[in-house]
């Protein structure tokens, strides 16, 4: 019997909130890629390309999970051929919160045959409050240390494989900008939903997200080359927690990642 805490999760129309997306989060053109001189197809779930691992990616799976020394640490088995990846991919991921409020996610992966994996976590954030929308969310302040972006394609927001400068582009948000005037800014004020580039290397903080008038801020640190940054511009009606229903612009994503659809790219 399933959880009704679960229920929300598994719904249809669930957006992805609170996932672990996997096995390879973001687009993957045209379904299909190329190792070792195989290719392979996978499942397509945005038009004739695939997102977030198909259609029944590692939002859809039930993990297990045991409580161990103060962390939450889940495990899943993706066998080879799940929809489509080469390989058993073996996944743990340990989310822990500690005394100083940080959480912090773990993410370790092993496989027995070459497979792309890029696994993400992909929460919504609204600082001012679940239930404030998009009329909080332009109130954040926010920062992303970013130089580079990678461009994409009018249609399917498919990556071009180029690399470009955030300057004289809306993607510029390395000094602090208040969002609802930097989303005001991005084509017909649609909203972010790109990939940028992260400065440095290793594990860095890269973003600070601010509520001023809440008093609530946030930094993110992490040891991805990229991260996407999307501010739910295509929620439209969704029930959420106690029943509030989330619309455009209700919250931000920050997916720490690998870059989008890189299986298909030269590095």
């Amino acid at each position: 019997m399933i959880s009704k805490f679960l229920l929300g999760y598994l719904r249809e129309d669930n957006p992805y909130f609170g996932a672990t997306v996997g096995r390879v989060a973001n687009r993957i053109t045209n379904g299909t890629f190329v190792i070792d001189q195989k290719r392979y197809f996978v499942t397509r779930n945005i038009g004739p390309h695939t997102i977030h691992g198909g259609k029944y990616g590692f939002d859809k799976k039930i993990w297990n999970a045991k409580i161990l020394s103060g962390s939450v640490i889940m495990t899943l088995e993706s066998k080879d051929n799940d929809e489509g990846f080469p390989g058993d991919l073996f996944t743990e991921i340990t989310y822990t919160l500690t005394e100083n409020n940080e959480l912090v996610i773990v993410f370790k992966s092993h496989t027995n045959q070459p497979t792309p994996v890029n696994i993400v976590n992909h929460s919504y954030f609204n600082l001012a409050g679940h239930d404030k929308g998009a009329e909080g969310l332009y109130e954040h302040e926010v920062v992303i240390n970013a130089d580079k972006y990678t461009p994409l394609s009018k249609e399917f927001s498919l990556p071009t494989g180029e690399i470009k400068s955030v300057d004289t582009t809306e993607f510029d948000l390395r000094n602090k900008t208040i969002l609802g005037d930097s989303i005001k800014k991005t084509s017909n004020g649609d909203g972010f939903d790109i990939n940028l580039i992260v400065n440095g290397e290793g594990y860095r903080q890269f973003s600070k997200v601010a509520h001023p008038q809440s008093g609530r801020y946030m930094t993110v640190y992490s040891d991805q080359p990229g991260v996407q940054f999307y501010t739910s511009n295509f929620l439209n009606n969704v029930i959420g927690k106690d029943g509030q229903v989330y619309n455009k612009h209700a919250g931000l994503c920050l997916e720490t990642q690998q870059f989008p659809d890189a299986v298909n790219h030269v590095s």
